[in-house]
């Protein structure tokens, strides 16, 4: 067999050396942005500062002192509208004359009034030491950021971030107007409010220029879903910072320690750089000193991970050089034409495909769009070479082999991470969509490559089916489909509370969770197999060989893993990296000590059945 494959597996070993030098490089450059951008900013609303302190009769400024005191970073001012001041008795407001269309407005928010109405362009006069006389009175009208407590947070020294809804009638004048009242007033960064950033939809761009020209950045929620989010964010990538908050609704359904977990989880594995905090109760005898309380949890929780805390600012772009990208490229290319020579070396019509895919690979390293392709030919090539070269080298030491085949499997998913990096991806503007392809299409090249081991393809598909070989089948299909359901960046499948609690364990036992398919089934499949198949040649028996092979096969779920792992682009590669070898080492201990638990029974049972 070594001959047969001698010529594409060459081809293949010299370029993943290639591949796997240029694509550490260009992780470093990733690496590098990521380490100069990890600290994270716990923000509160102003308004729940302000009712807690108004029900512990102190004044606001002492109340974000003693939260900045606990930990607090950030907070979220939020734009008043006309009819909030009116109700808080800010501004009264009376039929005036016969024309009930006349309203009298007074009262000590009169002077922010007047600039309000002059921004929106709306008719009004003035009475002489009265009330200022409005035709209209948009009750949606904007009065821009509470001075009470802008001067409280600036007191504090807390960095302010504003919230700003997208009223009917918003013009670029008006928005304009807004946003620079904002920052003068000390605003950092524009955090939607309601279902439509401002702007939406024919001014998102200018909207995002006048952001860039004041110096203000985007604040991007994760996971909602609000109008024009994703144009702000492609527009305003340079100038933007993740934030994760959890809405009232669910704070009530979580423990302490999971509220805490959530926070410290999108801090550390997600790149998030705002945590937006909400009461854990409203219930308590001092409200004000039962939210401290909430704020200092979660800074202990992101002190023990290692997360520093400080002012959030937006990431770099990675800067990796184009000829960087085009020497990786050209090792994935090599690399997929190696694999394809030995695959398809009897099929030319397959093999002219594989060229073009190869050349697609290499458009990519030019082509900033095709660039995907070029990761998903990555990721898919690694793990099926891996299996390749265990079978030109089958008799090595099976410790060696599930070292050699997991390692070349990684090279995979460092090309994903080297070919993608950049800004877009780091901030989830866009994400590896070909993450399930890449996961189960090696799978089953995989598989058809083992089963071709044995017997040729052609003679497989004419053996008659058996009910336990359909049973196994829809069983096999069952575990895949949930799989799939279960891999992506964001996958609809539910998890457990069985699985919860035992992520919960495994996240204080270990440096970071590793994946459960890596360290509870692929890896100590792959490495029981690998036993297994190293005996069945010491002790001639076709029932173990066929079940080493199996279990080999089973094995490909942790190595395309490893891959996929790595395809989510918005981790720090560092955690990722950390996973990985979590996981790669649990599952082979696990796998290790199987074997040798039911080493006796099956070599026993191998030695009294004949060959």
């Amino acid at each position: 067999m070594t001959g047969f494959m001698d010529r594409g597996l060459t081809l293949f070993k010299i370029c993943a050396a290639i591949t796997l030098v240029a694509a550490c490089l260009s992780v470093r450059y990733r690496i590098s942005v990521e380490s100069r951008n990890q600290a994270t900013a716990l923000a509160v609303e102003a308004s729940i500062i302000d009712d807690a302190a108004r029900r512990a009769h102190i004044p606001l400024e002492k109340a974000m002192g003693m939260a900045k005191g606990v930990g607090l970073v950030t907070v979220v001012l939020q734009e008043t509208l006309v009819t909030e001041s009116i109700s808080k008795g800010h501004l009264q407001v009376r039929a005036y004359g016969e024309e009930p269309e006349y309203l009298g407005v007074s009262g000590i928010d009169q002077r922010r009034f007047q600039d309000a109405l002059d921004q929106n362009e709306l008719e009004y006069s003035l009475v002489p030491d009265g009330p200022v006389l409005v035709k209209e009175l948009p009750r949606d009208l904007s009065l821009g950021l509470e001075p009470g407590e802008v001067a409280a947070a600036k007191k504090a020294g807390l960095q302010i971030i504003c919230r700003h809804i997208n009223t009917p009638g918003e013009t670029l004048t008006s928005i304009d107007y807004t946003l620079a009242n904002s920052k003068s007033a000390g605003a950092d960064g524009y955090l939607p409010l309601g279902e439509q950033v401002l702007g939406q939809r024919e001014l998102v761009p200018s909207t995002a220029r006048v952001m860039e020209r004041i110096k203000m950045a985007y604040i991007q929620p994760e996971f909602a879903k609000i109008a024009g989010d994703a144009r702000m964010a492609e527009a305003m990538k340079t100038d933007l910072i993740r934030l994760h908050a959890i809405q009232s609704a669910e704070v009530d359904k979580l423990t302490p320690a999971e509220y805490v977990e959530r926070f410290v989880k999108a801090a550390r594995e997600r790149n998030i750089r705002i945590l937006l905090l909400r009461p854990l109760t409203n219930a308590a005898e001092n409200q004000l000193d039962a939210f401290l309380g909430s704020i200092a949890r979660v800074k202990l929780g992101l002190e023990k991970e290692g997360v520093p805390l400080g002012r959030a600012k937006p990431f770099e772009d990675s800067g990796v050089p184009q000829w960087l990208l085009i020497v990786l490229a050209a090792g994935i290319a090599g690399s997929a034409l190696g694999v394809a020579q030995e695959l398809f070396k009897q099929n030319r019509a397959m093999y002219l495909l594989s060229i073009i895919a190869v050349a697609a690979c290499l458009a990519g390293a030019a082509v900033q769009s095709l660039r995907p392709i070029t990761a998903l030919v990555g990721a898919m090539t690694f793990p099926v070479g891996a299996y390749l070269l265990w079978m030109d080298r089958d008799k090595m030491h099976p410790l060696v082999s599930y070292f050699v085949m997991t390692f070349v499997s990684l090279i995979g998913g460092l090309s994903v991470a080297g070919m993608l990096n950049g800004l877009d991806y780091f901030v989830k503007i866009r994400q590896f969509e070909a993450v399930k392809v890449a996961h189960f299409l090696p799978i089953v090249v995989i598989s058809l490559l083992l089963l071709s081991r044995e017997r040729p393809l052609k003679d497989i598909f004419k053996t008659p089916i058996t009910w336990a070989g359909m049973l196994g089948g829809f069983l096999l299909l069952a575990v895949l489909g949930f799989m799939l359901m279960r891999t992506g960046n964001d996958n609809p499948a539910g998890v457990s509370d069985f699985e919860l609690r035992m992520r919960a364990l495994l996240d204080w036992l270990l440096f970071t969770r590793p994946r459960t398919k890596e360290f509870l089934m692929g890896h100590p499949a792959l490495i029981f197999g690998l036993w297994a198949y190293g005996a069945s040649v010491a002790h001639p028996n076709r029932k173990l060989r066929y079940v080493a092979l199996g279990l080999i096969c089973l094995g490909a779920i942790g190595q395309t893993s490893v891959v996929n792992t790595l395809c989510h682009l918005h981790m720090p590669v560092l955690l990722s990296l950390a996973r990985i070898s979590i996981g790669w080492i649990i599952g082979g201990v696990l796998g290790t000590l199987a074997w040798f638990a039911l080493k006796p029974l099956l070599t026993r049972t191998a030695e009294e059945q004949p060959a």
